[in-house]
């Protein structure tokens, strides 16, 4: 998931579990608005799954432009260490 850019100096990664996945999958949907109570319950119900197999992370770009390789960098560093397969070289 994509977060508001931060005025941190570097950018961060943040693993979210749980209830917090499950809510932030929630507010980023963007169709909600066309779904009746049986599509809610059905997309709550998939989401749930979804949450309870990958995990999800929020990725906190900053403000600087310039340092967007450096995020990058993060999100790899970030998919080996959690063991995602073959990580394209041009990715470095």
């Amino acid at each position: 998931m994509l977060a508001e850019r931060s005025p941190d100096p570097e950018p961060r990664i943040e693993g979210l579990q749980g209830r917090d996945s499950l809510l932030t999958l929630l507010a980023k949907q963007l169709w909600g608005y066309l779904l009746d109570g049986a599509m809610r319950g059905q997309e709550f119900e998939s989401l749930g799954r979804l949450v309870s197999s990958v995990q999800v992370r929020r990725v906190v770009p900053i403000r600087r432009p310039a340092r967007v390789l450096r995020l990058c960098a993060r999100i790899v560093d970030d998919c080996e260490a959690l063991g995602c397969t073959q990580i394209a070289d041009y990715a470095r």
